[in-house]
């Protein structure tokens, strides 16, 4: 059977309504891939399955829960509400994701901004030169840091390693 590929060019905009269930990956031609200049709107969220990919060089809008891939190289705006299994998101050096992070028990890695609250249980690493703007509530895991958590952090279990200090999280 063929896999599927959404793939959205430059200049060009497409719009899911209600949630769409994704489970190709491109090394097949599938997956999800959105060209610099392109623009994927998917209010009812995107469900990305084990095994699959996306890949944004444009900018995608959505939901996302994600249990397979996701490398982001230029703006992605949602809220992660799951993060699970084998699912790895990274955001790469130079892009920007604006969006809090409900749930990790899986693999975040920021190169780039993340504009946004982190709740991990999973491993979290941010980059020289990258930045978490909101504040990263780790209660297992591993939580590296390299960069700038300018939200701050409460790391209630698991291990904080890393090269950089960590903003001070205000008491609630």
């Amino acid at each position: 059977a063929a896999a599927a590929l959404l793939r959205v060019l430059n200049g060009a905009s497409y719009a899911v309504t209600g949630q769409g269930a994704h489970s190709g990956t491109l090394a097949g031609n599938g997956g999800i891939w959105v060209d610099a200049g392109g623009f994927l709107s998917a209010g009812g969220g995107i469900l990305n399955r084990a095994g699959a990919l996306i890949v944004n060089s444009g900018r995608i809008d959505d939901a996302l829960d994600n249990a397979g891939g996701v490398v982001n190289n230029s703006i992605y705006n949602a809220d992660v509400t799951s993060n699970t299994g084998a699912g790895i998101i990274l955001n790469a050096a130079g892009a920007t994701w604006t969006g809090n992070v409900l749930s990790n028990s899986a693999t975040l890695h920021n190169a780039g901004t993340w504009t946004g609250a982190i709740t991990t249980a999973g491993a979290l690493s941010n980059d020289a030169g990258a930045t978490v703007s909101g504040l990263v509530t780790s209660s297992a895991g591993t939580v590296i840091n390299d960069g700038a958590l300018n939200g701050g952090a409460i790391v209630d279990g698991g291990l904080r390693a890393g090269t950089r200090s960590i903003a001070r999280a205000s008491a609630a």
